[in-house]
């Protein structure tokens, strides 16, 4: 009975991993087809496939003659591990506001890690941004770094349970022994 007691109570202790915070992507020094470039930065969490903290700035190239400041995630186009398009306004109509969409490749993870961005500067043709209008630009593949997710050892809502209930045994044991 012992041995047994103290083989569920080792298991009951072994720990899971479980994941712990959301994975701020970072670029620098990307550039456009005209000249221009971008940087920036955004968390991207891969458990319920959602960016937030957006914060991209371009700079004016040949074509674009202006740069913009990109802070939130356009409803015109699913965002996804592997693409995600920023804009320069929270309106409820985007029409004729700054849009640039990203791509990364391979997609995005919990992991973090390197991957390769591409994507394309224009202005938004319609409310959603669903698509670009008049002139825009390329953003030629550059590298985005993401800092992965750091594992906490924990235990299971089962395992805790069940551990709870072997202490709460035990400690009944050692009382009718006068332990």
């Amino acid at each position: 009975m012992r041995k047994a007691f103290f083989a569920a109570f080792v298991i009951c202790l072994l720990p899971l991993t479980v994941s712990a915070a959301p994975v701020l992507w970072t670029f620098s020094g990307a550039t456009f087809s005209d000249g221009g470039t971008a940087s920036g930065s955004f968390v991207y969490d891969a458990d319920t496939n959602t960016y937030s903290s957006v914060n991209v700035t371009t700079t004016a190239g040949s074509v674009l003659l202006t740069g913009a400041n990109l802070l939130y995630v356009a409803p015109g186009l699913p965002a996804s591990s592997a693409d995600v398009l920023t804009v320069a306004s929270s309106s409820a109509n985007l029409t004729g506001v700054r849009g640039l969409s990203l791509s990364f490749s391979p997609a995005l993870s919990d992991l973090g890690g390197t991957v390769s961005l591409t994507g394309l500067e224009a202005t938004c043709a319609d409310a959603t941004c669903s698509s670009p209008s008049g002139a825009s630009r390329t953003l030629n593949a550059g590298p985005v770094a993401g800092v992965g997710k750091s594992n906490v050892p924990a235990l299971s809502p089962w395992a805790t349970a069940v551990a709870a209930l072997l202490l709460a045994a035990a400690a009944l044991v050692a009382l009718r022994r006068g332990v």
